[in-house]
């Protein structure tokens, strides 16, 4: 799982080269499903949006056919409010599962470097030392640049365990 910095350096790496294109002649098209997919920020598309019309691109949305238009202050008003739509929608999501998880004890299952201590429904989470040590690891190795696969193959070269398993099955670099 990517860290929100991570995350964000992603989606701003991809919209460059994007933009870089746009910018370059390289497409004079773009057909999202909604306009929410280019950006769910109401503070970012507008200028997104912008930046693509000046340099030739023209924005369609197949979900309901239509170019994305900013010739009128009425249909760029209609076009800031479908954005504040994905913003907001975008917010409560986020609140909601804050919520959910700031008061659930344990929400998760199994998680490697924890054991899971307690009845089912008052469970916490303890720290098992000697896997804290390899999560410590992964975190520092991340914190170096080295990827999701690098990481895993390391483990793997070292036969490190899966929590919960008592055979030496493999670390996936998958999340």
């Amino acid at each position: 799982m990517l860290t929100p910095a991570a995350r964000l350096r992603t989606k701003l790496v991809s919209r460059n080269k994007m933009l870089a294109a746009a910018m370059s002649d390289e497409f004079d098209v773009l057909v999202v499903r909604d306009l929410d997919r280019l950006s769910r920020n109401d503070e970012e598309l507008p200028s997104l949006i912008y930046t693509l019309r000046d340099a030739g691109v023209e924005v369609w949305c197949y979900a309901d056919g239509q170019r994305v238009d900013t010739k009128t202050a009425l249909v760029r008003l209609q076009s800031n409010i479908r954005s504040y739509s994905g913003t907001a929608e975008t917010e409560k999501a986020r609140e909601q599962k804050r919520s959910r998880y700031a008061t659930a004890p344990n929400v998760d299952g199994k998680v490697y470097g924890y054991v899971n201590v307690g009845e089912p429904k008052q469970r916490r989470r303890e720290i098992v030392p000697k896997q804290a040590a390899i999560v410590k690891r992964i975190f520092e190795m991340s914190a170096d640049g080295q990827g999701l696969l690098r990481i895993a193959k390391a483990l793997n070269a070292e036969y490190r365990r899966p929590p919960g398993e008592d055979g030496q099955q493999r670390v996936s670099a998958k999340c």
